[in-house]
């Protein structure tokens, strides 16, 4: 592998401003322009290379499935076109194969959309954390008029803020609050929307920390929990006890005395917590839902790397 895209895998590593929905595209351009040198450099073996890569995103950022989902897809539609004797212009194939895939990652977002239209019509408030692009497209393509939308900020970098402002923009009616208030605004909501970075194998939701508050909180007070995300998001190798948090440096926190903090990002929120997923696929149970985790699972394992 060489040092471009060593440095490459690092940004991916250490970004902390985008989500897991951006960096997936990111991996999925490393991909692109790695494939592409493998045929202008008519490597002996470019499965290998590709492969190569495509593993390396598949562990790079263990709380945001998506990275190593869509490399699979990436691998998977490269692994084809090689097996294809008939292809004659293999540089101009994978950057079809690369829109086609980006394409479907486009159309992604607009499924969920369509699929949260009847969940959320009738709704007068709805509480958020973080930043998440498909709770954003949601918030502003899917929610009624008039609809109150409660953001905790999501601290110490305040993602929240982000969506609080595109909201803003847009005319929407909001208010921001500090995360220790989720649960004073609970009683005052309709229905709880998350984003998540990871959905594990038992179904718990892997998202900013705060989520499980808010989770709890939405229990307490007899309030769903719906969560939007892609079956990309799915990450069958891990549980709730087994992923990776991420720990990120206390001086976001305390930059003074960072020694003392403790900065983890993500959570588990547990499955019994999550009324159901708003996804590409529609509304789905729980059950829907498992079974859209054993679907990965076969993908994953009938995929041999060269």
């Amino acid at each position: 592998m060489d040092s471009k895209t060593k440095l490459f895998l690092d940004a991916i590593r250490h970004n902390r401003d985008s989500g897991a929905s951006q960096l997936a595209s990111d991996g999925l351009k490393l991909l692109l322009e790695v494939a592409t040198k493998t045929v202008e450099n008519r490597d002996k073996n470019p499965l290998k290379v590709v492969g190569r890569v495509a593993k390396s995103l598949m562990d790079v950022r263990p709380s945001m499935a998506p990275v190593g989902n869509w490399a699979l897809l990436f691998y998977k539609e490269f692994e084809k076109l090689f097996a294809d004797e008939s292809v004659t212009n293999r540089a101009v194939d994978i950057e079809n194969l690369s829109s086609r895939i980006f394409s479907r990652k486009g159309e992604i977002n607009s499924l969920i959309v369509d699929a949260a239209k009847p969940v959320m019509k009738d709704l007068k408030s709805i509480l958020t954390l973080s930043y998440s692009s498909t709770v954003e497209r949601i918030s502003l393509e899917a929610a009624p008029d008039g609809l109150k939308i409660i953001v905790a900020e999501s601290r110490p970098l305040c993602e929240g803020r982000k969506l609080v402002s595109s909201l803003l923009d847009a005319g929407r009616k909001v208010l921001c609050i500090m995360d220790a208030q989720i649960a004073l605004e609970m009683s005052h909501v309709d229905m709880v929307l998350l984003g998540a970075d990871t959905i594990c194998s038992d179904l718990a939701v892997i998202n900013k920390t705060g989520s499980y508050l808010a989770a709890l909180a939405a229990r307490e007070y007899g309030i769903p929990l719906m969560v939007a995300a892609d079956t990309f998001k799915i990450n069958h190798k891990v549980t709730s006890a087994t992923v990776v948090l991420e720990d990120k440096p206390g001086k976001e926190i305390w930059e003074s005395r960072p020694e003392v903090c403790s900065n983890i990002y993500f959570e588990p929120v547990p499955a019994k917590l999550v009324t159901c997923f708003i996804t590409e696929k529609g509304k789905l149970a729980s059950d829907e839902m498992a079974g859209e985790v054993e679907n990965l699972r076969r993908l994953y394992e009938e995929t041999l790397f060269s």
